[in-house]
């Protein structure tokens, strides 16, 4: 190999390794707010994401939920079935109910119209990931199919009371939204506003986090019956974090 050849293979290297370095730390990123979403909000909610693609953000979704239930158990989930606590089966009666909704055309991006159309990188079709890869995907990971519910087509379609109504779609306290585009976006988040109210938690390159109050919760979580632990802030256990902190909201740069 010349030396030229040789300069430009290593050089070509070392710029993969450092986008790998970026995509590792980015999923990092992701993973921390997901469980940082979840230790707020607390684990009597549903997730839900527009834009989910291969299913990496909603296999770091579950598994963020599953870790703070794995906490609050103790780690020993047979225990928890065979001799429940209080706490124990109020976790396990949530953890059953969670639902976590996937939201995507699953044939890649829309023709783009309106400012989209700025936004030359993102042509009809790109992107693409069918329903059957994606439930491979998070198959792959173990997270079982009964906890995720698709709503397939591009969300000028799927994003309809009609469409969602027959799965139970609601009681949501994290919502992802991660779909490059404007017009895409504006349609989940004016769906969303029906099922609850949307505050703005984070943003970075996997998307844009919200923690979200559904609008049918008319009552203090101690009214319901539900231990406050599991209904609000939840504990850290881990690295010292506080038991409740906000997420801070950094400013959205408008050309995104």
């Amino acid at each position: 190999m010349q030396d030229e050849n040789k300069d430009a293979w290593i050089a070509n290297l070392l710029h993969r390794i450092e986008r790998l370095e970026q995509r590792f730390t980015a999923f990092e990123e992701r993973d921390r707010i997901f469980e940082k979403a979840f230790r707020v909000i607390g684990l009597h909610t549903n997730y839900a994401e527009f834009g989910a693609y291969k299913g990496h953000s909603m296999i770091s979704a579950y598994y963020s939920a599953k870790k703070i239930c794995d906490e609050l158990l103790g780690g020993d989930w047979n225990h928890a079935f065979t001799n429940p606590d209080e706490t124990a089966s109020v976790v396990i009666n949530h953890w059953k109910q969670m639902r976590f909704f996937a939201f995507d055309s699953f044939q890649g991006m829309p023709a783009t119209s309106g400012p989209d159309k700025e936004m030359e990188i993102f042509k009809e079709g790109t992107y693409r990931c069918g329903s059957e890869e994606f439930f491979c995907n998070i198959r792959k990971y173990g997270v079982p199919e009964n906890k995720v519910v698709a709503f397939p087509g591009f969300f000028s379609q799927s994003c309809t009371a009609q469409n969602v109504s027959p799965h139970n779609f609601g009681n949501v306290g994290i919502l992802h939204i991660d779909c490059d585009l404007y017009e895409s976006a504006k349609t989940a988040l004016d769906f969303m506003t029906s099922y609850c109210v949307v505050t703005p938690s984070s943003y970075s390159t996997s998307g844009i986090s919200f923690l979200a109050t559904p609008t049918t919760a008319n009552k203090e979580p101690s009214q319901n019956g539900v231990p406050p632990i599991l209904s609000g802030p939840l504990p850290s256990f881990k690295r010292g974090r506080p038991s409740a902190c906000r997420l801070s909201s950094p400013s959205v740069n408008s050309s995104r």
